[in-house]
């Protein structure tokens, strides 16, 4: 008897124990999932196993660099109508956030944040926009609070107002970025007694101003009839005297030009000297094709510089390319009337000249007295290199495709001076001239007249189809001709008519 009551007192404790473990096992499982959920869901790894999947997914700096536009002309095609901040390299990937408490947020954002600039209104500085009243101290007041400003402004000339400014510098080094945004009219003293004496090179000037945009739909209005009458070019009996050009831009580098119209300059347009990393953009320039040295853009010691879609009328070149300059790409130039679209003249009165890297890319000239010419004077030393007109189209020109190394002119037209025979020149070589179709004014379409002593060598002519628009035979279309003189062409020249050399 007692031993059968063991055996169920046995028996009992381990029915308490199974029991007990039924109801403990869904308690821990309970409590387990309390703490995952706490952990967020994370499971621990060990180190090992984090490492190789770092490195699948490590990412690399972005290895884009600038385009470099000491060889854009090769690409000429690719890089027509880019604006500059296209050749900038893209940013590279932002880095992953640090861990720590996120920061608190900021009241208002600041201007860097994009905020837009602060704009100055020349009129709040008591330019009135009448044409008559002298508007010059309210622009230059303007100019100062906009230059001087911590955050990117904007200079307003206001829309449908003519202001009469005399002649003005606008200087930096300015703060921050400052855009000019031409939207009414300015308009040059039409007396001569209005400028002064000492030094009347130029109406407005930007000058050492990094980051300028001068942009609008507004005018530059010279006002030059009254100094092309009293030109010697027009009046041989007149004394040569100097005229301001429109619009110089000197030591301004990072510089934007777009959509303005020049009109009648007293004498060169617009002028950049001195400047890097610039692009000229829908300029339109409008004078008579008899007005007397009257570039339409002039361009000189500058590096990098893009001109784009630019429509210009004048009386002299509609874009003259001196020495210094480096690196320029011009697309979609429409020239007519002027002069054509010049390199040169170079290395006159014994200087040195040096030009490299020019492209002019589809362009049209039309009653233009010259085509796509370079120019230099004898006694010159030098260089003008890797120069390439292509997709050029040409209307009634006089001299379409032209070289002259033997360039002379007279300064004093009513007292011109014979020019020296000198042996030093200017070197012309890596020319291309490439797809250029059309109609000359003249018998003699292809002029290449090179130096006895410093021969242009390295000229190519390919893809040249130029016929003489005879006017004194019911406008028939007759065969052209070419000359040369110590021109050393490459062999590669095909499809060329008229044939040269």
């Amino acid at each position: 008897m007692a031993a059968f009551r063991r055996a169920l007192v046995v028996l009992a404790t381990v029915l308490i124990l199974v029991l007990l473990l039924l109801l403990l096992v869904p308690a821990i499982a309970h409590a387990d999932s309390i703490a995952t959920a706490a952990a967020g869901g994370r499971r621990t790894t060990s180190n090992d196993d984090v490492r190789p999947n770092l490195r699948r997914k490590k990412i690399m700096p972005d290895q884009t660099s600038k385009l470099d536009l000491r060889s854009y002309h090769h690409r000429a095609a690719a890089a027509a109508g880019r604006h500059r901040k296209l050749l900038e390299p893209s940013p590279g990937p932002s880095p992953a956030p640090s861990p720590g408490p996120s920061p608190a947020p900021s009241p208002e954002p600041s201007s860097q944040s994009g905020e837009s600039a602060v704009e100055v209104d020349v009129a709040s500085y008591g330019a009135v926009g009448d044409g008559q009243q002298d508007d010059t101290p309210a622009f230059r007041e303007a100019w100062a609070a906009a230059c001087s400003s911590p955050q990117p402004a904007t200079l307003v000339v206001p829309r449908e107002k003519t202001y009469l400014v005399k002649q003005t510098t606008f200087s930096g080094k300015c703060k921050s970025p400052v855009t000019f945004r031409l939207d009414g009219k300015l308009v040059a003293p039409a007396s001569r007694s209005a400028w002064p004496e000492e030094n009347m090179r130029w109406w407005i000037m930007f000058r050492n101003v990094d980051g300028l945009t001068v942009t609008g739909d507004g005018t530059i209005d010279g006002n030059g009839e009254t100094w092309w009458k009293s030109s010697c070019r027009v009046d041989k009996k007149l004394k040569c005297a100097n005229a301001p050009m429109a619009l110089l831009l000197s030591r301004c580098n990072n510089l934007t030009v777009e959509n303005i119209q020049l009109l009648n300059s007293q004498q060169i347009h617009m002028s950049v000297e001195d400047c890097q990393d610039v692009l000229l953009k829908g300029i339109t320039i409008t004078a008579p094709g008899d007005s007397p040295m009257n570039d339409g853009i002039h361009i000189a010691r500058t590096k990098d510089i893009q001109v784009l879609d630019c429509d210009i009328k004048t009386g002299d070149d509609c874009m003259s390319i001196e020495t210094g300059t480096e690196n320029l790409y011009a697309s979609r130039i429409t020239c007519g009337p002027g002069h054509g679209i010049s390199i040169g003249s170079l290395g006159d009165d014994n200087s040195e000249a040096r030009v490299s890297n020019i492209t002019v890319y589809k362009a049209h000239l039309s009653g233009t007295t010259n085509g796509v010419r370079m120019k230099s004077w004898q006694g010159g030393k030098g260089y003008a290199k890797d120069v390439t007109f292509e997709d050029i189209t040409m209307e009634e020109v006089h001299n379409p495709i032209i070289i002259d190394q033997n360039y002379c002119t007279s300064v004093d037209p009513a007292n011109p001076k014979p020019c020296k025979k000198q042996t030093s020149a200017v070197e012309f070589s890596n020319i291309r001239f490439k797809n250029i179709r059309g109609t000359s004014a003249t018998k003699e379409a292809i002029k290449l007249d090179c130096s006895d002593t410093v021969p242009c060598r390295d000229i190519l002519l390919q893809d040249v189809k130029l016929t003489f628009h005879d006017r004194g035979h019911n406008h028939k279309h007759a065969s052209a001709t070419s000359v040369c003189n110590n021109a050393k062409l490459t062999e590669s020249g095909t499809n060329v008519d008229p044939k040269p050399c």
